[in-house]
């Protein structure tokens, strides 16, 4: 099947996968790499290894129909962040991959909720590309086991392998996927965590601050120790019971914070880089 993808490189594998199983990629939607929190280095490498070509642009309907002429058939979405005008293509298929068991959970970065809202389960949902964010037709859909553990580094390469699996069963019979979609009902919107939800707040027990950590890993939650901004690179927590104010600082040494916390005492071990009043 001739195929367009629109993505960086979250869930780059589902793109590579498709190549694998000889696929042919007409073209790639992506954007430059920004930073290594929103890359796109790894399918930029793949579509100039194919020399196929690479649009940096928001797509437009333009865009959409000269992908038709080049006999495409289906435009598979993931992570992307522009709006692609499926509704005015002929193209046959348009579908995105989202991780979440929708309806629940639309948005742009559902990942690190399922581990804030302490959630039991989420999923991965393929869909129809549809005029509002997230809402199209379910094509298929499957549920991830959420472990105490979790981060959303895990939560990741868990609903990256599943989204492959699953982008495979529907390429293997797409008109079949297509004709028994279901149609999505009321559901939930997930925004953009903020930058305040980040921050560390001692006030709060030690199972929230270990799940504030884990919810944005590499993204770095960060906080405020000595009057100076610490990005945190690791976290360890336990409940234990002190007569100390939450924040104070009971011990310090190398680059590792034991700090109390309203119910127990967090080891904050601070990244190589502090934030200094610039947070990313």
């Amino acid at each position: 099947m001739r195929f367009a993808y629109f993505g960086s490189d979250l869930f780059h594998q589902c793109l590579q996968s498709l190549i694998d199983q000889g696929h042919h990629l007409v073209k790639l939607f992506t954007w430059r790499p920004r930073n290594h929190y929103d890359d796109s280095s790894r399918v930029m490498a793949i579509a100039r290894q194919l020399q196929v070509a690479i649009d940096l642009r928001p797509p437009t309907s333009k865009a959409l129909k000269a992908l038709h002429k080049q006999n495409c058939q289906l435009l598979v979405s993931a992570g992307y962040t522009h709006k692609i005008p499926f509704e005015s293509s002929e193209i046959p298929y348009g579908i995105n991959i989202h991780p979440s068991l929708l309806p629940s959970g639309r948005g742009p970065w559902p990942l690190s909720w399922v581990i804030l809202k302490n959630l039991p389960q989420t999923g991965v949902s393929l869909h129809k590309l549809s005029e509002q964010w997230d809402q199209g037709d379910i094509l298929l859909q499957k549920a991830i086991a959420v472990q105490p553990w979790e981060t959303v580094e895990t939560l990741r390469f868990k609903s990256e392998t599943v989204a492959v699996s699953l982008l495979s069963k529907f390429i293997q019979q797409p008109f079949e996927c297509w004709s028994e979609a279901t149609t999505q009902t009321e559901g939930s919107y997930w925004p953009k965590t903020t930058q305040e939800q980040r921050r560390i707040n001692f006030n709060d027990n030690v199972e929230m601050i270990s799940r504030t950590v884990r919810a944005y890993g590499k993204y770095l939650s960060y906080a405020k120790i000595q009057d100076k901004w610490i990005f945190v690179a690791e976290v360890q927590v336990w409940k234990e019971a002190h007569a100390y104010l939450p924040g104070t600082i009971l011990n310090q040494f190398n680059n590792c914070y034991f700090i109390a916390a309203k119910d127990g005492v967090v080891c904050i071990k601070a990244h190589a880089k502090t934030a200094q009043g610039v947070l990313i």
